[in-house]
């Protein structure tokens, strides 16, 4: 681990994040890279890409009419937005089931517009709130159309969930055998890689994309255009993931994860990013995604402009006023020399 972001405070260094960069081609050829990239952890929701790609390989995608932004939303971690909502219901009632076939569990929704609005009423939160709601209709899709169990569907033991786990291996060009698995906030297996295994999906991804020819390569075609052609079903109307790829006109994919994981395909180079912060915080994950894109010209000036929100994060007091910033510290060298209550711009 090496120090990534700094927490400013009238200039000085009042607390660092430290992390792991790691970026590959499509080959696997290590390009940059912080830390150690052979650190292993959980891919969470960065997985989701992945995850998806059998929906569309076994034909369910087509059977049951998916759409692309229906894919974007099985591709999501969305906020609970009504048309996150709206679109589940209407893919679940389309495969003839109800909402308590869902396994994703209840959670409050991210977006606060419908938090706040959920309070007011006095409504419980449902599962179509829940921001993994969209994957798991998407697998309940593939269960019926392949005869497997709809009970237990998120299971590792259903033939479903090693379907998803060989594509996952296949795609990060990891021994099947030697995938741990856990459990994902959502009850799902998720995957435990190294950094650079992550980085080699999103790259093999986007290249795959790019041929598309072959029944693989397409339906990793499918999925990147559904996630670039609709990042507000992905991620939602104020979040990261749909600035960046919004802002960048499609030009990068990307996928957050819970637990300050990052993974980011760029369509143009065909470049595999993967970037986690150790303690798990998300404020520190944004600014080192942006640095570490820009660093490697990867997205413009201009660009980096319309994020700064994202890129350097103001820390305001209780009467608004900034005191202080979330910045990146570290450079193309790989330095990051950094140390408490040092000056830093």
């Amino acid at each position: 681990m090496k120090p990534l972001v700094a927490i400013t405070r009238n200039g000085r260094v009042e607390s660092i994040h430290w992390g792991i960069i790691c970026v590959v081609d499509k080959y696997g050829k290590m390009l940059f890279n912080i830390g150690n990239p052979y650190v292993k952890t959980y891919f969470r929701s960065s997985a989701k890409p992945l995850q998806v790609l059998p929906l569309i390989l076994s034909g369910a995608g087509e059977a049951y009419g998916f759409t692309s932004a229906e894919i974007a939303l099985a591709c999501a971690s969305h906020t609970g937005e009504p048309v996150h909502q709206r679109m589940g219901q209407q893919v679940l009632q389309r495969l003839g089931l109800t909402a308590d076939v869902l396994h994703c569990g209840l959670m409050r929704p991210y977006d606060e517009h419908e938090d706040d609005l959920l309070k007011v009423t006095g409504i419980q939160p449902s599962v179509f709130h829940c921001s993994c709601s969209g994957k798991h209709i998407a697998m309940l899709a593939m269960a019926i159309h392949n005869g497997y169990s709809l009970a237990d569907y998120e299971h590792p033991q259903n033939p479903l969930q090693q379907k998803i786990l060989q594509i996952v291996a296949a795609m990060s060009d990891e021994d099947i055998a030697n995938i741990e698995l856990g459990t994902d906030g959502c009850g799902i297996p998720i995957y435990l890689l190294t950094i650079r295994s992550m980085a080699l999906s999103y790259a093999k991804l986007v290249a795959y994309a790019n041929a598309n020819n072959n029944e693989l390569a397409n339906a990793c075609h499918i999925v990147v255009e559904a996630m670039t052609s609709y990042p507000e079903i992905v991620s939602g109307r104020d979040e990261f993931c749909a600035a960046i790829m919004r802002t960048t006109n499609g030009r990068l994919l990307a996928k957050v994860g819970a637990e300050a994981i990052y993974c980011v395909g760029t369509r143009e180079k065909e470049y595999g990013i993967c970037v986690k912060i150790s303690d798990g915080s998300e404020r520190a994950l944004f600014p080192a995604v942006l640095h570490t894109l820009f660093l490697l010209g990867l997205i413009t000036e201009s660009e980096l402009s319309k994020l700064d929100k994202w890129y350097h994060t103001p820390i305001l007091n209780n009467l608004g006023n900034k005191i202080g910033s979330i910045v990146p510290v570290f450079d193309l060298n790989g330095s990051t020399n950094v140390d408490l209550g040092m000056k830093v711009n």
